[in-house]
């Protein structure tokens, strides 16, 4: 045992604990207190920083998410029949388009786009092609190219780089034709920000 320390006292380990151990501490506290505090604000910051961030992307992958299963909620409630078809098919106003531009090509997808889409469909009443295109505004105007042919989640990302003017012409020939909320609702989105 003589390799060893002896074993300490209680009494001189409490005195030291109680006594030696704050004294130092006061001593030394002008010299610590600013590198605690110092490392204590960087702390801070570096949490609020990654809580920001992690609040943010967080926000916008939760709402491109919501987005993107909502159309697809709505398309496929549409296709069982438990929401009603859309007032206009995209392929109407294309078809128009076709038949102005000259070409027999838009009018041939659109009618395979209109057989493919099921007996269901063509039991429905037949769409008015008064109310096709309420808004006035022909597919080709618009800022986005095929927009008829694309669904709500193709559509939904491409709003954030357009013009107000755009925005508002795709605003209105959304709302004359199919009225998809998803559409819609990001537009407003958009407008009010």
């Amino acid at each position: 045992m003589t390799d060893q320390e002896p074993p300490r006292n209680p009494l001189e380990s409490a005195v030291e604990l109680t006594v030696y151990a704050p004294l130092g501490f006061v001593l030394e506290a002008p010299n610590l207190l600013p590198r605690f505090v110092e490392r204590g604000r960087n702390q801070v910051a570096l949490a609020r920083v990654v809580g920001k961030f992690a609040v943010r992307k967080g926000r916008e992958d939760v709402e491109a998410l919501l987005l993107d299963r909502q159309a697809q909620l709505t398309e496929l409630l549409r296709a069982v029949g438990v929401v009603p078809p859309v007032p206009s098919a995209p392929v109407r106003p294309s078809t128009a388009a076709g038949h102005s531009s000259g070409t027999d090509a838009d009018s041939e997808v659109a009618d395979g786009a209109e057989s493919t889409s099921g007996p269901r469909r063509a039991a429905a009443a037949p769409r008015p092609v008064a109310t096709a295109n309420d808004s006035g505004i022909a597919t080709d105007e618009l800022a986005i190219p095929g927009y008829d042919t694309l669904a709500a989640s193709q559509v939904v990302p491409r709003l954030a780089s357009l013009e107000a003017e755009e925005l508002e012409a795709i605003r209105q020939y959304e709302a004359g034709t199919r009225g998809r909320r998803t559409i819609l609702s990001k537009i407003a989105q958009l407008q009010s920000a």
